[in-house]
Formats: structure tokens, sequence, C-alpha cells
């Protein structure tokens, strides 16, 4: 917007990539509280776990993310009884928890 109030150009693509970028951060810091959580829990109990890969998808709405998908992809000797072990301890994530639950936000 110039001086006199005329708009120059349009802020929406501006807007649209920051918008972007401040989910795409939020996501890796879901993925990585996701992640310590697991290889905390798996080095608490001895499982040796070589390597987490996860993978995020998400479904944006307009202004926010309507839907998350996270693949956890780990790699190690588990049984099927840890692996469920280690998916529960993701789902119990601070990050996961308050995603799934809502969360009240207070503007003052």
């Amino acid at each position: 917007m110039s001086g006199n109030g005329t708009q120059r150009g349009s802020a929406a693509p501006r807007a649209r990539r920051v918008e972007s970028q401040v989910f795409r951060g939020f996501l890796w810091a879901a993925l990585g509280g996701t992640a310590l959580g697991i290889s905390l829990d798996a080095e608490r109990k001895g499982w040796k776990l070589d390597r987490i890969e996860t993978r995020l998808t998400c479904n944006p709405g307009e202004g926010k993310i309507n839907s998350i998908e996270l693949e956890l992809l780990l790699a190690g000797d588990f049984s099927d009884k840890q692996r469920g072990r280690l998916a529960e301890i993701a789902s119990r994530c601070p990050v996961h928890r308050t995603l799934s639950k809502g969360v009240t936000i207070t503007h003052h």
C-alpha cells in the first residue's frame, strides 16, 4: 500500500507463502517432538532404534490445517508389541495431544 492509500499488487501471494512457512515450521516442530519421545522411550527400555523416519501429510484448509497424517518408519529389531508401544508413545506426545484435543487461546 502506498502512502496515498492505493494498493500496489496483491499481498495475497506473500501471505500464502508466509502462512505456508509458518505451517511448515510448526509441523517440523511436531515431528521433532514425536521423534524425540520415541527415541528416548526406546533408549530407556534398552531397545535398539537404528533410525526413525517420519512422514507427514497435511490437508490444508482456509488459513488452517484440517487434518494431519503421520507415518512413522522405525528401523530396528522390534517385535510387533514393541512397535505398537512406540506408536502409542508417539500418540502421547504433548504436541500430538494438543492438536488432537484442541487448545484455547486467549488474546489480551
